[in-house]
């Protein structure tokens, strides 16, 4: 499907779309309630993917039809925007909870033997 690219008159803001060509209209609603018209963009080409080693398996993936076999095969999948800033959040949330309920086991453990009033 093609990306269109369209200029809001009224807030400036810039967004693209992607519809079908049987789809495609020359207006697009913005964010802001007014129409946006459509503006020509140059064609970008999408480089390769660099090389990476697998997390998993330790083997050369390189490019980007690798890099979706590889997905494919491993069972796994690209992460959405955001996801490892929660997923980084959640392991140190689980990390202090087991900081803190190691500490009071520790605690309760010394004082149990007379080591701490």
């Amino acid at each position: 499907m093609p990306i269109y690219t369209y200029k809001c008159p009224g807030c400036q803001r810039q967004f693209d779309h992607f519809c079908k060509i049987a789809e495609m209209r020359q207006q697009e609603p913005c964010e802001c309630g007014r129409l946006a018209d459509k503006i020509l963009v140059p064609a970008m080409a999408q480089p390769d993917l660099p090389g990476y080693e697998c997390p998993i398996t330790g083997e050369w993936i390189d490019g980007r039809r690798a890099h979706k076999e590889n997905l494919k095969k491993r069972g796994c999948r690209v992460l959405e925007p955001g996801e490892r800033q929660e997923f980084i959040k959640r392991q140190s949330d689980r990390q202090k909870d087991f900081d803190k309920r190691t500490e009071q086991i520790v605690e309760k453990a010394a004082r149990g033997m007379g080591l701490i009033r």
